[in-house]
């Protein structure tokens, strides 16, 4: 899991502009070292490091924590989420990774990440407080776009053991991801595998919520 947890983030936050995350990973000198502030599993972890442009910005995010799925029998499911931001300016957006752990692939293969705008069927849906928040699949082009869109982002499968790891990205634009912290109860589903957001990932939310709030505080 750890592996295609490395795999998630070099696409969803260390490369985000390059059509080949893994292969541009190989290429990429090794990354200075980063100051980390230490934290325990699920709380929130800032990282600084220095960004393309040479300035420093602060990764924030909390490692995966369990949601629960309701119809994938002999599964395990968690969820993780991050944002960048740039000294203490808001962030435009923020990911939400879902991480699957299964005996079997639940995503079939056309769902995986192809890099280009070809159209594929898989989607997600959030139920936050009974209202329905949808999010497409982005194709190449809206990823790499300087106009930030909502949307699932990447989905990647490799084989654990004899188990399928499988990671599905979804990028919200801050003003949706504190609607889905500030939520009592969130139910969602990808493709077909649905899924409730416990306690202890709501909390999650929350807390990282916090950050984006200290930021907008702090510019005021």
């Amino acid at each position: 899991m750890r592996t295609l947890m490395a795999s998630v983030a070099c696409c969803v936050l260390l490369l985000p502009y390059a059509p080949d995350c893994m292969a541009q990973r190989r290429q990429s000198p090794p990354p200075r070292a980063a100051a980390r502030t230490p934290a325990p599993r699920g709380s929130v972890l800032l990282t600084s490091r220095n960004a393309e442009d040479g300035a420093t910005e602060t990764l924030v995010q909390f490692e995966p924590v369990p949601i629960e799925l309701t119809d994938v029998a002999k599964s395990r499911a968690s969820l993780a989420a991050s944002f960048t931001r740039a000294g203490e300016a808001q962030p435009q957006t923020v990911s939400l990774v879902f991480f699957f752990h299964s005996p079997t692939c639940i995503f079939d293969r056309d769902s995986l990440d192809r890099w280009d705008d070809a159209p594929t069927k898989l989607g997600a849906d959030l139920l936050v407080d009974g209202a329905r928040l949808h999010f497409d699949r982005l194709s190449g082009s809206e990823i790499y776009s300087s106009t930030k869109k909502e949307g699932v982002r990447s989905v990647s499968q490799e084989t654990e053991g004899h188990d399928c790891a499988e990671g599905v990205s979804v990028t919200t634009t801050a003003e949706t991801f504190a609607k889905i912290a500030a939520a009592r109860g969130v139910t969602g589903s990808i493709g077909t595998t649905a899924f409730r957001l416990t306690p202890s990932s709501l909390s999650a939310l929350r807390e990282l919520g916090g950050q984006i709030k200290s930021a907008a505080t702090a510019r005021q």
